[in-house]
């Protein structure tokens, strides 16, 4: 299947991206909460009910696009083998982000700016974490042969340590502007070293408890 864009898509792929421009900069100037709709259109130079063609609610367009990436990641590692999932899943988180950062660098750390600071968005934000989380986790355990994502601890640890790093380079990039990617970068070494420790810390103890 071809991956280029018909003008149509280019023209929609437009409209959402000045759409999501103009309500960006409405919520750094009034908050999210206190931005309307009806604000955001008039901003973008569009009507409200043509807003509401290319965003279901105002929720959409801070979280721009974000569900197409999580599809992304979420297929990018299906049917990968166990022992190649850990890069399968580092590499796809990372390359999500390259992707969201399309749109434009300075856009893509104004959005996750907006996600780290405005009171308002943190609950939608932990929504949007926690359903990235559940996929991991569902993912992990049925690469690795389980079926019960919730009971297996190993997929829980994975999928939470993986968001919270995720997270935690959002925050320092969008506090401090260092670059995201070399950011992630880190974040995914150290966190893999932290798995590896693990690990290792787990055999001993099931060596040792057979010993005794």
């Amino acid at each position: 299947m071809s991956t280029e864009e018909s003008p149509r898509e280019r023209r929609k792929a437009k409209a959402r991206l000045d759409i999501a421009r103009a309500a960006l900069r409405l919520f750094q100037e009034k908050g999210y909460e206190a931005t309307t709709a009806a604000d955001i259109a008039r901003a973008a130079d569009f009507s409200e009910r043509s807003f509401y063609r290319y965003f279901a609610t105002k929720e959409d367009v801070v979280f721009f696009d974000i569900e197409g990436l999580l599809e992304e990641v979420r297929d990018g590692f299906t049917g990968v083998p166990p022992g190649e999932l850990w890069d399968a899943v580092r590499d796809n988180v990372i390359g999500s982000v390259a992707r969201f950062q399309r749109s434009g660098q300075e856009f893509a750390s104004e959005v996750l700016r907006t996600w780290m600071t405005d009171p308002a968005l943190a609950g939608p934000f932990q929504r949007f974490c926690q359903r990235w989380q559940v996929m991991l986790a569902e993912r992990w355990c049925t690469a690795h042969g389980g079926t019960d994502p919730d009971a297996d601890i190993d997929a829980q640890l994975v999928a939470h340590f993986v968001v919270s790093t995720c997270q935690a380079c959002f925050r320092v990039h969008a506090l401090t502007g260092s670059e995201l990617q070399p950011l992630l970068e880190h974040g995914f070494a150290r966190l893999q070293e932290g798995l590896a420790h693990q690990r290792s810390a787990h055999q001993v103890s099931t060596a040792g408890r057979a010993v005794s």
